[in-house]
């Protein structure tokens, strides 16, 4: 924890808060000037032949361009919940990681989404649209932290995020089994998920594993042993190593369980001579 607060206080100037939520605005922003504009995707979404020709803009410009823009209110629609969601799963981040974090991972998705592109544009093999990958490893992360957390899908269908994220990995990954060149491309692309995710998800789990061994060492010490409420005072019998017997004080003033007061009460049926 230390270690995490002072490479923060160190690097606080890599701190954009609330960034997934501009990128979400500006995604949406990017299918609504599509209506005005058709051929601004062209212009703007990742293509290494032009961005290794010079329009360098396109190595931070993808990152609006998620999928095709559609100029139908269908594909508008769609992209308004896609916005929406990637608010919640983005504001959900930063309030489990904080700013700074949260910064780091839509840093490194943007890194490795580029350069993975690169490489597979460069090598000439076919790639997904890198924004959409980053889009998936945002969505990938919610899910891994809060799982049950649900959806209101199109404001009316309730579905836990876990669900979504398996409806989105499962053709990811039957894409990556048939062809080994996509999986590189894809793995690549979501490398901030598996490196920043896993060493987060250890670590948690090695805190709670601490905390549940000192509980349990605690509960160990502080917890007093079982003490009998009640004693024989001639045999030691107690209520707890003889549960099955029954406790009475005689009328000296002695406690003395069933067993013992059948044998010190006179036999009613024998007359005194």
């Amino acid at each position: 924890m230390s270690s995490g607060t002072n490479l923060a206080r160190r690097f606080r100037w890599l701190t954009f808060p609330s960034l997934i939520r501009y990128i979400a605005l500006f995604q949406f922003l990017s299918f609504v000037l599509t209506w005005i504009s058709p051929t601004l995707p062209e212009i703007l979404i990742f293509d290494h032949e032009r961005l290794l020709a010079g329009e360098v803009w396109r190595a931070f410009s993808f990152l609006f361009f998620p999928a095709g823009a559609g100029t139908s209110a269908t594909s508008l629609l769609f992209a308004f919940f896609g916005t929406m969601l990637l608010i919640t799963f983005g504001d959900g981040l930063e309030a489990e990681w904080g700013s700074f974090r949260t910064s780091l991972y839509v840093y490194l998705g943007w890194a490795t989404c580029l350069l993975s592109s690169l490489l597979a544009g460069l090598t000439g093999l076919p790639y997904y649209p890198p924004a959409m990958l980053f889009d998936l490893s945002i969505l990938f992360a919610f899910a891994t932290f809060f799982p049950r957390h649900q959806i209101m899908l199109f404001f009316v269908i309730p579905v836990p995020v876990f669900l979504i994220a398996l409806f989105a990995a499962i053709p990811l990954a039957l894409a990556c089994l048939a062809s080994p060149p996509t999986a590189v491309h894809v793995i690549g692309c979501l490398a901030n998920y598996f490196l920043f995710i896993g060493p987060l998800r250890l670590g948690e789990m090695k805190t709670r594993q601490e905390v549940f061994q000192r509980r349990k060492k605690f509960r160990s010490k502080s917890l007093p042993e079982s003490e009998a409420f009640h004693t024989c005072e001639q045999c030691g019998a107690n209520d707890q190593t003889h549960p099955e017997r029954e406790f009475r004080v005689t009328a000296d003033d002695r406690e003395l369980c069933s067993a013992c007061l059948d044998e010190t009460e006179p036999d009613p049926t024998t007359a005194p001579s």
